[in-house]
């Protein structure tokens, strides 16, 4: 964080509209910039702290946006979740963020932006650099010229890796995304490339896989608790409960504290219903054994601790 920055803003499982994909993430208003953090869908760090937000901030797909940049921030209702929609300028033109949430106060957070940006600094003249130095220790653009430009432009070669994931997991991956958008019309991608979607009072996460030779697994997984002590009478609860479950599995994830409601599906011939029946299957069990794992055993539904982070 700059000198002085102080977080007035924040709202976690924001979704951001970035190249045609939702990215999920944290949405937070200090008193000089609006910033976005990407997560993944199980992490579950508060991101308003300031050593989570410095390392969140680095991570691919997160940014932040100067106040003095911003142009105009509109809360925007349509079909599906409100959006926030800020427009703000680049060194290649003007650019627009849309950012959705369900329940989110957008009006109030637009507002807030307005009144943030009339406090922030004034814009640095051109010749200034990219954070905020008062303009005395600004040098004059001259001096930042070479005084020869020369004829050619020598380009150090770029190295990209091989991408990891096969073709066959491309492949299935441009499935879900067609399946996800015909039937929820959207979803989120996170940090690590996996879907995800709000059902009733859970989160529905989507992930393709390699298995073996070519053929291809899908993970679908609803968060059923959070921030629950892992103990063996709870692993005794779960694996009683799964041997009268036709559809899906519970586990828990001790280090993270989550447990989480699993059905795995073969992806060489998934198609859309398959899908869409696994996705509100695991939600469905999620949704009906949530509030009794709360109570027995401790920890915070989803839906409970999205409204806490807001």
């Amino acid at each position: 964080m700059f000198p002085s920055e102080q977080i007035q803003k924040s709202l976690s499982a924001v979704a951001c509209a970035v190249e045609g994909k939702n990215l999920s993430g944290w949405l937070m208003l200090t008193d000089q910039r609006l910033v976005f953090i990407r997560t993944g869908f199980f992490d579950h760090k508060n991101y308003a702290e300031k050593e989570n937000f410095e390392k969140g901030l680095e991570g691919e797909g997160s940014f932040s946006i100067p106040l003095t940049d911003i142009v105009e921030v509109k809360a925007v209702s349509r079909a599906g979740p409100d959006t926030l929609e800020v427009y703000y300028r680049t060194p290649y033109g003007m650019k627009a963020n849309s950012f959705m949430r369900m329940r989110a106060k957008w009006e109030e957070w637009a507002e807030s932006i307005n009144q943030a940006r009339t406090k922030a600094k004034p814009p640095i003249p051109e010749e200034g650099l990219a954070e905020w130095i008062p303009k005395e220790k600004v040098p004059p653009i001259e001096r930042m010229l070479p005084k020869e430009v020369p004829t050619e432009v020598e380009r150090p070669e770029i190295r990209r890796e091989a991408p990891r994931e096969t073709l066959s997991v491309r492949d299935l991956r441009g499935r879900i995304e067609d399946f996800l958008r015909q039937t929820f019309g959207t979803y989120e991608v996170d940090t690590e490339d996996r879907y995800a979607i709000r059902f009733g009072t859970t989160k529905v996460v989507i992930g393709a896989h390699e298995w073996f030779e070519n053929k291809t697994l899908v993970n679908v997984v609803a968060i059923v608790a959070i921030d629950v002590d892992v103990t063996k009478d709870l692993m005794e609860f779960l694996n009683n409960t799964n041997a009268n479950l036709v559809f899906g599995k519970f586990f828990a994830m001790k280090d993270q504290r989550l447990v989480l409601c699993q059905h795995v599906l073969l992806g060489d011939k998934l198609d859309r219903e398959e899908l869409e029946l696994a996705v509100a299957a695991v939600a469905a069990i999620a949704d009906q054994y949530d509030e009794k794992i709360v109570d027995k055993f401790g920890g915070i539904r989803f839906i409970d601790a999205e409204t806490k982070l807001r």
